[in-house]
């Protein structure tokens, strides 16, 4: 069992963040959310990697991986959009 047992969600931060992606755009969002706060806040800068934690493959990644990489802070390669003492 990870050590944080459950992430915090802020929904209409989330629905403002996902309104012009499509559902599997969200999808990918998601999971990368996910994937960014169980590395306490990295996600790796390698394309591909991202695109394998998003469930994207082939022409999919072209066609929606970037969109949903787009909205993800600026800093999300490097750090979480919240800080350590919401994470707690």
């Amino acid at each position: 069992m990870s050590e944080r047992p459950f992430m915090q969600l802020y929904v209409s931060d989330f629905v403002g963040d996902t309104l012009s992606l499509s559902t599997e755009q969200i999808g990918a969002y998601l999971l990368l959310l996910i994937a960014l706060w169980n590395a306490d806040g990295t996600l790796p800068a390698d394309d591909r990697k991202l695109a394998r934690i998003a469930r994207f493959f082939g022409q999919e990644v072209a066609l929606c991986c970037p969109r949903a990489l787009a909205i993800l802070p600026d800093q999300a390669r490097q750090a979480n959009p919240h800080p350590p003492a919401q994470r707690a």
